[in-house]
């Protein structure tokens, strides 16, 4: 499936879920495939078009944290698969304060990869490594621990880097932000749709994703141009209709 047809799909779960949360929903047909760019999604009812644009919400400075683990964790695997060893699952937890960039990527990946092959488990067994921070060299202060599975039956290499962190109630200016972001664009979006929504989404797949808004949050009144603006929390499915001013 291309990253257009993902994307797409991913939007359309998304309006599934705020419909299903918002007894407002209008009854009407969805548009949501590849050919329908901006708004993201239009409901045509009996009586007109409703633009809905659809956002994520996340924290950037985890969101780059997050997407550096991971990019090392994949080339890591890559150096492994090199030396034609056995498919394994391997998750990597990386410390609370990680230091992973573009240029100390391919050190940390090859550092990984070198403790997976020297630590591969029997079939159907796991190794546990601990980081003892003994020794920066052979098993950096970045990373806290690696996990080796090796089942009898895996057709591929599966390597990740989970992570956990803590929900974040308070975000006003964090919404406005995207809010104002999305505003800039509106005036590109389809001109017959007699509203234009903006639903943003936390979708709580990683910490840069986790959020859980306080009333503070809830209960402030955010400037936008558009009609309606929604919060949808996926954990939960909980739907939030936030205050507006519209914009001059």
């Amino acid at each position: 499936m291309s990253k257009r047809k993902q994307n797409k799909a991913r939007e359309r779960r998304f309006v599934e879920l705020f419909k299903s949360a918002y007894k407002g929903f209008p009854a009407g047909t969805i548009l949501a495939d590849e050919n329908q760019e901006r708004p993201d999604i239009v409901v045509t009812t009996s009586q007109g078009k409703i633009g809905i644009e659809i956002t994520a919400l996340y924290n950037d400075k985890l969101k780059r944290a997050e997407s550096e683990c991971e990019k090392a964790v994949l080339e890591s695997r890559r150096i492994y698969e090199k030396h034609n060893l056995p498919k394994l699952y391997v998750s990597v937890h990386i410390g609370g304060e990680n230091s992973f960039n573009r240029k100390n990527r391919s050190k940390f990946a090859a550092v990984i990869a070198k403790l997976v092959a020297a630590n591969v488990p029997s079939v159907d067994r796991y190794v546990a490594l601990e980081n003892d921070f003994n020794d920066p060299v052979q098993f950096p202060y970045e990373i806290d621990s690696i996990y080796i599975y090796r089942h009898s039956w895996p057709e591929e290499n599966r390597w990740s880097a989970p992570s956990a962190g803590l929900y974040r109630e308070h975000f006003v200016d964090e919404l406005q932000s995207v809010i104002s972001e999305k505003d800039s664009k509106l005036c590109g979006y389809a001109r017959d749709c007699k509203e234009q929504w903006l639903l943003i989404v936390a979708e709580h797949s990683s910490p840069s994703t986790f959020f859980d808004p306080s009333q503070r949050t809830t209960n402030h009144c955010y400037k936008s141009s558009f009609d309606k603006v929604f919060l949808l929390e996926l954990f939960k499915v909980k739907l939030f209709e936030l205050k507006l001013v519209q914009n001059a």
